[in-house]
């Protein structure tokens, strides 16, 4: 009873607008879910009913991240699995949302520091 009177108190104190959260909550979940898909920040927004201006500025004070850094991290950290499973470079470009195997390979090793089609063939030689 006491810790969730504090946790109210905390709450309300540090968060006055909880349903802003919960909104930028939704629009995590709805990357998460959509990841595969063509996702732009206006459409983001559009599905939580929320400025894309005051999303990209909660999302980043709640997460640490702007809705499209999160994006791009939820797309390669499918594609890693992707390739774990022995799929091929272009089944984890298109299956994560990339239109261009170009792009894809260029953020692959600017996020991982690593050449997408080295990780597909070295979890092979295992």
């Amino acid at each position: 009873m006491f810790y969730n009177n504090t946790v109210k108190k905390l709450t309300a104190r540090f968060y006055r607008n909880t349903h802003q959260i919960d909104r930028v909550i939704k629009a995590k979940h709805f990357i998460d879910q959509n990841f595969n898909q063509p996702l732009s920040l206006d459409t983001i927004s559009n599905a939580v009913h929320v400025s894309k201006f005051h999303l990209n500025r909660e999302f980043k004070r709640l997460y640490g991240l702007t809705p499209a850094q999160h994006l791009k991290e939820k797309r390669i950290s499918e594609a890693k699995k992707i390739l774990a499973n022995h799929g091929s470079v272009s089944d984890a470009c298109y299956s994560v949302g990339y239109e261009s195997l170009s792009t894809f390979s260029l953020l692959f090793r600017r996020m991982t520091g690593k050449n997408a089609a080295k990780v597909k063939s070295a979890r092979m030689n295992k």
